[in-house]
């Protein structure tokens, strides 16, 4: 069979059902996994080799694995894997599986006392349900405990009774040594022949898309669209002596400050995020403690974001929007209350111009409620259509805005929701 044609069955007995993703033994459900994610699994899965992924500090390896583990489901048992992480840097070698103990065993016919180890209890939790063990820092490790490391990857053994089943999987990291300024120990030729060796990269979009959307203070998210560069810059601090730089984990550090002193837990237990205006002093003081010389270009962002007042949104918004100035959903929603304030009748035609142009650079929701608040404050309904439409000539002009047409629907809606019969051909 050719190759393509061998990918093809390969695929196709991994897809199941209503666009699952499911392993060919059909035990596991992989559909929520990213790209990078199957990948890695399609190594650690046949367990003949040991996937061994390298990158510098900070570029979320084991958040990606344990992002992994919780994301497969064992489909017998409906649950996830469970996921163990080994700090080997942090380890001896008894909590690997080096403890010694003296074991009664028949010999020849005869029992003697022989010595033999203790399997730890973490290698017993991982034989009582599908697990992922993850082997942190396995080549910045003491020898000792790198060694015994070693068996278990190699071997999937402890001591010469404890054996680890066919459910257990397991992966390996490490650091980049002289690339990224760590201390390892370089692997031998015959160790390397078993490692499966593999960068692993994260890019800003991958890091947005699959985390940071979700978990990370929208203001560093921004900051870091338009800064792409100010993502990760290890190598750069380090060539000028700066221990704290700026990178994925301290990046996460630094919102974690953010959200968990200051944001307000609402009715549903959510944390929201809390408005720039009531961090910025106190961050501007402790930001480079997270992410090193990138704080000053950091915070003198979200101040000049801060300057920007509704008038400049109306004088200037074009040249704003050409030197990509992003805002924050607080610093979003303060504008738009200043906005509110305004009279649209007054306004100058390039003014409002630049009104639409900042509405279209929003979210929908934040669009919609927008315009519908002009329907509620500025349309005054008349039952006679042909008053009704002089009367509200300037308001049905700004609404019926080609550009506004995905919204025309919900405003429309909203108008007859009121209670109105207005005539739908106006619109």
């Amino acid at each position: 069979m050719a190759k393509q044609e061998k990918l093809a069955v390969r695929k196709e007995t991994e897809k199941t059902g209503k666009g699952k993703l499911i392993s060919p033994d059909g035990k596991f459900d992989l559909s929520a996994l990213t790209e990078k994610q199957l990948r890695y699994w399609r190594m650690i899965y046949p367990t003949s080799g040991v996937l061994f992924l390298m990158s510098e500090p900070g570029i979320a390896k084991s958040a990606t694995l344990r992002d992994l583990a919780e994301k497969i489901i064992h489909i017998p048992t409906g649950k996830n894997l469970r996921y163990i992480d080994l700090r080997l840097a942090m380890l001896d070698e008894t909590d690997v599986g080096l403890f010694p103990d003296k074991g009664k065993y028949i010999i020849d016919g005869e029992e003697k006392t022989v010595l033999d180890h203790i399997a730890p209890r973490w290698a017993y939790l991982s034989n009582e349900v599908p697990t992922l063990i993850h082997f942190e820092e396995l080549n910045r490790a003491p020898l000792a405990v790198r060694n015994a490391a070693l068996q278990i990857l190699l071997e999937r053994e402890i001591g010469y009774d404890f054996k680890f089943n066919d459910e257990v999987f397991m992966v390996s990291t490490g650091n980049m040594g002289d690339a990224d300024g760590t201390d390892v120990e370089e692997f031998d030729s015959a160790l390397n022949g078993r490692l499966i060796h593999y960068k692993h990269t994260l890019t800003l979009e991958e890091w947005i898309e699959y985390y940071a959307n979700d978990n990370i203070h929208n203001s560093i998210v921004n900051y870091l669209e338009k800064n792409i560069d100010k993502f990760y810059i290890g190598v750069k601090a380090r060539a000028e002596n700066d221990n704290v730089y700026a990178s994925p984990r301290t990046w996460t550090f630094l919102s974690d400050y953010i959200m968990k002193n200051y944001g307000i837990v609402d009715e549903h237990g959510v944390r929201q995020q809390p408005r720039i205006d009531d961090w910025i002093d106190d961050v501007s003081a402790i930001a480079h403690s997270f992410v090193g010389g990138t704080a000053a270009h950091f915070i003198r962002h979200l101040r000049d974001i801060l300057k920007i007042s509704i008038k400049d949104i109306l004088d200037r918004y074009s040249e704003l929007k050409a030197d990509n100035i992003s805002f924050s959903r607080d610093r979003k929603a303060d504008l738009l209350h200043d906005l509110r304030q305004l009279d649209l009748k007054k306004m100058k035609p390039n003014q409002l111009q630049h009104i639409k142009m900042f509405l279209l650079d929003l979210q929908d929701d934040e669009i919609s409620a927008y315009l519908l608040y002009l329907i509620d404050e500025e349309y005054d309904f008349e039952e006679n259509s042909e008053l009704d439409a002089k009367k509200n000539k300037f308001i049905i002009g700004f609404l019926k805005d080609k550009e506004f047409k995905k919204f025309h629907n919900v405003m429309l809606g909203h108008i007859n929701n009121d209670g109105s019969d207005s005539d739908d051909s106006d619109w």
